[in-house]
């Protein structure tokens, strides 16, 4: 293939970063893809392009060649299989599975946001945190591949010059453009989803220590009572009665029951 020793340098370096290098007779860019439509494993996705060559990279098996095929004898208006049309169809069909993760992605945290407002309780931590984990997988995909993607459409060599197909290349940057324009508003939406748990988990927890506080409100004249009458003193008259134990039940039982009901009806318990 008589490459040169930076494009092979690349080759053998694939799968460390996003980058972009275009050289004299070679133009070599990577950036992360998503291994399939779920959008729940990275990997990243290689491309050297020469004379009359696409060289793909990756380490597992990808279904770009379908989608190549289909695009050249689809309607784009590609006449010709030369290098810029296979890159060409290859970022097309890159943004559109970027694109397509992206509106899955939105309509999962726009169930969840109103699922939040309408039983905040059936929303678990982990259930956010996953929707933070798959937005910031997105985000790194499409924010490399927006940049990739605006640099490519600007070389100009005789092996690949997207200009000539700007009318069906403008659909790759303007699908990542779509994608990161969802990342921005799901990372608020996802923000305020967390706000929102925040709070609620919050308010259980002073709802708790309300009960508690109410119990202990209760329960503390009964202690006191007990204390008193607890005292090993010889000069209590009323240890001498014959309904003495009934009647401090009676009265401990009545003091609780009205504290009971007196917090109730104020909405305390609610």
């Amino acid at each position: 293939m008589k490459l040169s020793s930076l494009a092979m340098k690349c080759c053998l370096e694939a799968g460390q970063t996003n980058r972009f290098v275009p050289l004299k007779d070679e133009v070599f860019l990577e950036f992360p893809t998503f291994i399939d439509s779920a959008g729940s494993e990275l990997i990243p996705l290689s491309f050297l392009c020469i004379q009359n060559l696409v060289v793909t990279l990756h380490a597992v098996p990808l279904p770009i060649e379908d989608g190549v095929i289909n695009g050249l004898l689809s309607g784009l208006g590609i006449q010709k299989p030369t290098t810029s049309a296979l890159v060409c169809i290859l970022l097309l069909l890159e943004s559109a599975k970027s694109l397509r993760i992206s509106e899955s992605l939105k309509k999962s945290v726009f169930e969840m946001d109103e699922l939040m407002d309408e039983d905040p309780n059936r929303i678990s931590a982990d259930d956010i945190l996953d929707q933070k984990r798959s937005l910031r997988m997105l985000d790194t995909v499409v924010d490399a591949q927006l940049n990739c993607f605006e640099l490519m459409g600007e070389v100009n060599r005789p092996f690949i010059d997207l200009k000539t197909l700007a009318t069906q290349f403008q659909f790759a940057p303007g699908n990542v453009r779509s994608a990161n324009q969802t990342v921005d508003r799901l990372e608020k939406t996802i923000t305020d989803i967390r706000q929102h748990f925040d709070m609620n988990q919050q308010d259980k927890t002073n709802h708790r220590l309300a009960i508690l506080t109410i119990l202990s409100a209760i329960f503390m004249p009964l202690t006191f009572i007990a204390g008193i009458y607890g005292m090993n003193f010889d000069k209590m008259p009323e240890l001498h009665f014959s309904f003495s134990y009934p009647a401090v039940l009676i009265i401990m039982a009545l003091i609780a029951g009205g504290m009971y009901l007196y917090f109730k009806t104020r909405g305390w318990l609610e």
